[in-house]
């Protein structure tokens, strides 16, 4: 090995024999901007051991962080995965199916409250007018609105991605 001075301008290939490493090695950290043009042994020497530290320490290489994101994101989808079990297991978070099964369920019950209502109403004007009616007079248009409710239900459900909806 030969006598190096560390405040001599840096080559790559004195570099690489200083470590005791292949010049390829030192010429990878040179283009990855480790190694900095016009230095010297001793920069070099700073620059490349607080680049090892970094990476290290899952701060630096980009192989490092590519698998420092990985890691932190798949922590990330973990906790979010438990907190909505949680939340399920808890009754206060409903998955798509239950709730599209819960906006048909409510449907059918304001269905029902509507031609109730329908059918009341038409008992009032023909007991307080005497009046003869047709049903349909009056609950045609309840049952044609009720049908655009039922639509939107459907495309509510198509919306959150359920599996089905009854009609």
């Amino acid at each position: 090995m030969s006598d190096f001075v560390l405040t001599d301008q840096a080559t790559q290939t004195g570099f690489a024999e200083l470590l005791d490493v292949s010049q390829q090695t030192i010429s990878k950290q040179y283009k990855k901007g480790v190694l900095h043009s016009g230095g010297t042994y001793h920069d070099w020497l700073i620059q490349y051991t607080k680049h090892l530290r970094e990476e290290a320490a899952g701060r630096g290489g980009d192989s490092q962080q590519v698998l420092t994101r990985a890691r932190i994101e798949e922590t990330l989808e973990n906790t979010a995965a438990k907190r909505q079990q949680r939340l399920k297991d808890a009754g206060t978070l409903l998955d798509k199916d239950d709730t599209a099964m819960l906006a048909s369920e409510m449907a059918g019950q304001i269905r029902g409250h509507v031609m109730t209502a329908g059918d009341e109403i038409i008992e009032e004007l023909i007991s307080l007018h005497k009046l003869e009616l047709e049903d349909d007079l009056i609950l045609k248009p309840l049952r044609t609105a009720l049908g655009h409710c039922a639509t939107d239900v459907r495309e509510f459900a198509e919306r959150i991605g359920a599996d089905s909806v009854e009609s």
